[in-house]
């Protein structure tokens, strides 16, 4: 079964996300609108063809320019980014948004 991407419009999505599931692996993406698509594309093949063998993975996107709550919370500076969650806890962020990187970061933090 394929992951899919949900949009989270704001921080309060996001913390009602993380309330109702506290042990998955959330992987969020911040971009744009329209801007490094090429970058999702990458994000969302690798939400896609990711198969969670022990933690759960809930796969994001919010598009900072829409609401830019998110990236203030977390003093996002440069985007993309993708940020990782266990419940709220922050397990990692990454700016090097390579697949190689995106897959070695979610197996290590879905186990």
């Amino acid at each position: 079964m394929m992951s899919e991407v949900f949009e989270i419009q704001s921080i309060s999505q996001l913390r009602t996300l993380q309330a109702s599931n506290p042990a998955p692996l959330i992987v969020l993406y911040l971009g744009l609108n329209g801007v490094a698509q090429g970058t999702y594309d990458v994000f969302r093949s690798v939400a896609q063809g990711t198969v969670a063998v022990g933690r759960q993975i809930i796969f994001c996107r919010n598009l900072v320019d829409v609401d830019p709550s998110i990236q203030s919370t977390y003093g996002i500076g440069a985007v993309p980014t993708v940020i990782m969650f266990v419940g709220q806890n922050v397990v990692r962020r990454l700016d090097d948004l390579s697949e190689r990187m995106l897959e070695k970061h979610i197996n290590r933090h879905s186990e």
